[in-house]
């Protein structure tokens, strides 16, 4: 080995490091994890010291197989990748090996070249046929095909490669595109080979995993994004789950069964007219153009389930959190598509700057209008005239105490759950003045708890203001106390009054211990370990100390009160061995001496926690006089191991479920701003914790409310797994302060995102209502079912979608029964409609795409809509009748053939055409 010194190959592997990346022109390496770890400890590459230490050569030999690479190893800690020269540079230093050599290519998703380590196996059909193949997930759609059709024996310009899942029919790829696009990443997964007659038809035949006989499927469209997955009824139609992404299906699900959306996309031609192609803060029209496709591809009846893997690219290339497979929240994704549609559809062309607006609560109604105007200005869109509506805030600023009065646009109404409480483990409160007792106390808290809210509810336990607190566990046997940043239950827990104190304060745990007598053998015994000692700062000297001590336990130099009885036995055991006739080194007025066990004292290693500086980790101990102590009335005996014993456990609400109603009355409370989500005062310019009051000014059109199920904290992280009752028409004019043209402004549910599961895992579904089959939904992600009503009121309830009422949904929802009506015979032509078609559609009309993806749909509407009945029940009873007629035409066919046959046999050719004359033919239905 001729490697130079180790401060050479350091300086030499960094800028290598820095000046190098990957490329696709070369290929990239790994290199053992552990091998390249003693490496750095060796030359000291992490501004360590170097060690005298052997370095080997390079061992890549635990990253294969007799296969070759191992497909079981992970990057960073198995190996990781460097560039070539990075390689060359290590090999020619060491040697060894082997050489694991991988190309490089780039991920369009993620914008960076990427080492290729493994590759994933694909099943490619073509006609009847299956082959297996392996690609890299970054290789382009174009060279994946032209790979097949040698395979295959196919002319590669007339194919296109098409999506398979479950070896059911989804769109076709885009050449340019690569597998990742489309989120197509797992081994095993099924592509379909098509290719096209001279008509411009393609043909595909293969088999099929649905029951369907016809195993040839046809498509009069040359375009790459023609999906044919198998029929369904329009907007029945499930979404596939691309690696984690039932977060995107549930809320894509609520949003395409909008109606006011479906009839904007769907119904209005010049929707396009309004596309914003120039605005950055969106997407210049394609994340609208892309969502009004599936819009047509979920409503169109061709398809029973879609893979929409180009929007979730499209949307997450604006919002990187949904670009990868991680799985994400459903309302935050909701937000930010409508968002990006909202800027796609945006009509302002020019921003101009606008001044925020304030008021002082003198005249809301014109502050409100100056703010929708400034809203207006630089937000004017489709979404914003249907779904934004308007907050008020009040805030006071505690420091120059003047209200101002903030109206904010807000998308989506975020409703606060109420926390539940539980009881805390038992703990013991030790107040700070010496004369007050401990208590032993069981507090109902939030679940989990933090220190403030501890502090609360202990105050208003012990009906005094409590400042602050720090809690600590002894356990049996120790003789120090372990500090923590909430109550344990595996060892007895105390809650330490904190008291107002300068700032380099540091407040330390003293131990009370005097001599006493064991087998005639004198040692140094506790007599009390549960005190703290401020001490004026970190780095105080043993004198301060022992003037801190002595001021902190002068109370204890006083007589004993008389009616005083020690029942503590511990003390009573003491008290009677107590050793006074040792030496000492006491002065006869020497009361204690005072030491930290280990100098200087040293803060808590929580300085993370603020509520955790001001302790140290070092005990102080406190040795007292055992001549002085020993005579009660020189020392006051009642103020050690004793505490008043609470054991009253809390009471606990237990709420099976909550209301709507109750929850917007949570949301109507005063609330005071938390340490990070800090107001700017407009008037003393400061951020400050304000007090802020926060209510429902105006409701758009469509309303989205929001249950907050997941609460971060500080100190925590949970999900409220409370059963909240919604009602299916939500009457939202009790909780609005403007204006109002009408005493009930009633809302009606017609879609729920629900979530299942923990916070640190879970599973997103919806629940839809279908305005045009009058039938409720129940989507999970490609799996579509029929529900009942109440099967959208769940405990599972996560956002709730609701649509301005009209008069014969108020009254509909009113009566408890349905109101009979006569069936007159056009009413039953009516129904005898095969299905409620969609308007015309034409999708030619797209002004800013080159070509269309799809041919026009004409589907012509029903003249006229059947209104104040059950259509479906019309139906069936319809469809009974006419099985009925079909039994009774039946029989008497029956009848009417027994008859002849009778006839014939008794040879009466008169008496069989009198009887005939007679007979009763059925009738033609």
């Amino acid at each position: 080995m001729n490697a130079p010194p180790p401060s050479q190959q350091v300086s030499i592997i960094r800028n290598l490091i820095k000046t190098t990346t990957l490329d696709t022109k070369h290929p990239a390496y790994l290199i053992s994890s552990k091998w390249l770890s003693n490496w750095k400890v060796a030359i000291g590459f992490n501004n360590f010291q170097p060690k005298d230490m052997m370095i080997k050569e390079i061992n890549n030999k635990e990253l294969l197989s007799n296969d070759g690479l191992r497909t079981d190893i992970t990057e960073n800690v198995d190996y990781e990748i460097i560039t070539s020269v990075v390689w060359d540079k290590l090999y020619g230093w060491y040697k060894g090996g082997p050489a694991i050599k991988v190309n490089v290519e780039y991920d369009e998703v993620e914008k960076r070249n990427v080492a290729v380590i493994h590759k994933t196996n694909f099943r490619i059909y073509f006609k009847e046929e299956m082959r297996p193949f392996s690609f890299s997930i970054y290789q382009s759609i174009k060279s994946i095909k032209e790979t097949a059709c040698k395979s295959f024996g196919v002319d590669p310009n007339r194919t296109r490669l098409c999506d398979f899942p479950d070896r059911n029919r989804n769109i076709a790829l885009d050449d340019s595109r690569s597998l990742k696009f489309y989120s197509i990443v797992d081994n095993d997964h099924y592509l379909l080979l098509e290719t096209q007659r001279d008509d411009g038809m393609w043909v595909t035949v293969t088999h099929r995993s649905n029951n369907n006989n016809n195993n040839s499927l046809l498509s009069n469209s040359p375009s790459m994004q023609t999906i044919i997955a198998g029929a369904s009824d329009p907007g029945v139609c499930g979404l596939t789950n691309i690696c984690n992404s039932c977060y995107l299906n549930s809320a894509l699900q609520c949003l395409c069964h909008t109606p006011i959306i479906c009839d904007f996309f769907l119904k209005n031609e010049n929707w396009r007219l309004q596309v914003n192609n120039d605005n950055k803060k969106g997407s210049n029209g394609h994340v609208v153009d892309l969502f009004c496709e599936l819009m047509h591809d979920m409503w169109s009846g061709n398809n029973n389930k879609i893979r929409p893997s180009e929007l979730k690219n499209a949307i997450g290339e604006k919002a990187h959190q949904f670009a990868g497979t991680s799985q994400q929240d459903s309302q935050e994704f909701l937000m930010h598509l409508m968002d990006i549609l909202h800027e796609d559809l945006n009509r302002v062309k020019t921003y101009s700057t606008v001044d925020p607006v304030f008021g002082d609560g003198s005249n809301d109604q014109k502050t409100a209008e100056m703010s929708w105007e400034r809203h207006k200005k630089i937000n004017d869109s489709f979404f914003v005239d249907n779904f934004h509506g308007l907050l008020r805030s009040r805030l006071i600023c505690p420091n120059c105490h003047k209200k101002t009065i903030v109206f904010d646009p807000f998308m989506s109404l975020t409703i606060p759950l109420p926390i539940p409480r539980t009881l805390s483990p038992k703990f013991i409160f030790v107040p700070y003045d010496l004369t007050q007792p401990r208590i032993e106390m069981q507090l109902s808290v939030v679940s989990p708890a933090t220190v403030p809210e501890y502090v609360e509810e202990i105050s208003q336990r012990i009906h005094r203001n409590v400042k602050d607190i720090v809690f600590a566990e002894r356990p049996p046997n120790a003789t120090i106390l372990n500090w923590r940043s909430t109550i344990s239950a595996q060892a007895p827990c105390y809650a330490f009054e904190i008291p107002p104190h300068s700032e380099a304060s540091v407040f330390a745990c003293a131990r009370l211990v005097a001599p006493k007598e064991i087998n005639n053998t004198p040692v140094v015994t506790e007599l009390d370990g549960i005190f703290l000692v401020e001490i004026p700062r970190e780095d105080a000297t043993p004198e301060e100390v022992q003037a801190a001590c002595e001021q902190r336990f002068a109370p204890f130099w006083k007589a004993t009160p008389k009616d005083f009885i020690i029942e503590n036995e511990n003390l009573l055991e003491f008290k009677a061995a107590l050793c006074h006739d040792i030496k000492s080194n006491f002065t006869e007025k020497e009361k204690m001496k005072a030491r930290a066990v280990i100098h200087p004292l040293m803060k808590s290693r929580f300085d993370r926690e603020r509520h955790l500086k001001v302790v140290s980790s070092t005990p102080i101990e406190v040795l007292l006089n055992p001549d002085l102590i020993q005579n009660t009335e020189n020392f006051d005996w009642s103020l050690l191991r004793q505490k008043e014993v609470d054991v009253s456990e809390a009471e606990i609400e237990k709420r099976k479920k909550v209301t709507l109603e109750e929850c917007f009355k949570i949301f109507q409370k005063d609330d005071v701003l938390d340490m990070n989500n800090k107001w700017h005062c407009p008037h003393c310019d400061t951020f400050v914790c304000a007090n802020k009051k926060m209510d429902l000014w105006k409701a758009p059109e469509v309303l989205i409310i929001h249950l907050k199920r997941f609460l971060h904290t500080a100190s925590s992280h949970l999900k409220l797994d409370i059963n909240v009752k919604y009602p299916s028409l939500l009457d939202i004019a009790p909780y609005i302060i403007g204006p109002k043209d009408e005493e009930e402004i009633k809302y009606s549910l017609y879609g729920v995102i629900e979530h299942m599961g923990s916070l640190g895992g879970g599973h997103y579904t919806a629940h839809v209502y279908h305005h045009l089959k009058k039938k409720w939904y129940s989507f999970n992600d490609d799996v579509v079912k029929p529900a009942r009503p109440a099967a959208a009121h769940n405990k599972d309830g996560y956002v709730l979608f609701y649509v301005k009422a009209n008069d014969n949904q108020k009254k509909q929802m009113k009566e408890k029964k349905p109101e009979k009506i006569e069936v007159t015979e056009e009413m039953i032509k009516q129904m005898f409609i095969p299905k409620i078609m969609l308007p015309i559609v034409d999708l030619n009309n797209r002004t800013h795409r080159k070509s269309s993806s799809r041919p026009a749909v004409k589907l012509q509407p029903p003249a006229e809509t059947v209104k104040m009945f059950d259509v479906e029940e019309i139906r069936k009873n319809i469809f009974r009748s006419q099985q009925l007629q079909q039994q009774q035409q039946q029989q008497q066919q029956h009848i009417y053939q027994q008859q002849q046959v009778q006839q014939q046999q008794n040879g009466n050719q008169d008496s069989v055409k009198n009887k005939q004359d007679n007979q009763v033919k059925p009738e033609n239905h």
